[in-house]
């Protein structure tokens, strides 16, 4: 079967991809718990004061799950309001300030803190950027171009689980903190959905 490569189809692609480059922050960031936490239980390694115990862990992995669904709420409310690019731009903020946190964190709540924000900023994410695709996807390409959040998003992952473990607590923050900055960068140039455009009579 002959695949054309037209302009069109390549800058569908590269817009999807540079999109999605934010998703393997995501991925990241929620296998983050998997190589941290053994970092923060063990007296030399952890950057706190002291190890921290198994119920303060627990509240670490799971105190971003338990706010995470504002993030949609927020989504919904903000995606026709700013549009989605300028939605995608607004939550890599507080993903950057939380690693940041992460890198010079002291104490437990700090941690637990970044842990809701960073998590109520990635399921934003995850609404925003399957959006974003579909809407710069033409009908025949959507599908494809859909599964890029699926695969990058399982990317981010495998970075985490296959590197957090051989590098220092403040050294993996510090990439994550990079990967964030690098993947929103590059979102300065796209233009925004052209469904968000022709609804506010910009198209």
């Amino acid at each position: 079967m002959k695949i054309n490569l037209s302009p069109s189809l390549i800058r569908q692609y590269a817009v999807v991809i540079t999109v999605n480059l934010g998703v393997v922050t995501t991925g990241m960031s929620l296998a983050w718990p998997s190589p941290i936490l053994v970092k923060l239980r063990n007296e030399t390694e952890t950057p706190l004061s002291r190890p921290i115990t198994e119920e303060e862990g627990s509240w670490i992995v799971s105190g971003g799950f338990l706010v995470a669904v504002f993030g949609n709420l927020l989504g919904g409310m903000l995606l026709d309001a700013i549009g989605r690019k300028y939605c995608f731009l607004l939550l890599c903020l507080p993903k950057f300030l939380t690693s940041m946190l992460f890198i010079f964190a002291t104490e437990v709540w700090m941690l637990i803190l970044g842990r809701v924000v960073i998590a109520t900023a990635d399921s934003f994410l995850f609404m925003v950027a399957p959006i974003y695709a579909s809407e710069i996807a033409s009908k025949e390409h959507r599908g494809s171009l859909g599964t890029f959040m699926q695969i990058f998003s399982t990317l981010g992952i495998v970075v985490t689980l296959s590197v957090g473990p051989y590098l220092s607590y403040k050294a993996f923050n510090i990439v994550l903190a990079s990967a964030i900055a690098v993947s929103t960068l590059p979102v300065l140039c796209l233009p925004d959905s052209p469904f968000y455009l022709y609804s506010k009579g910009a198209l």
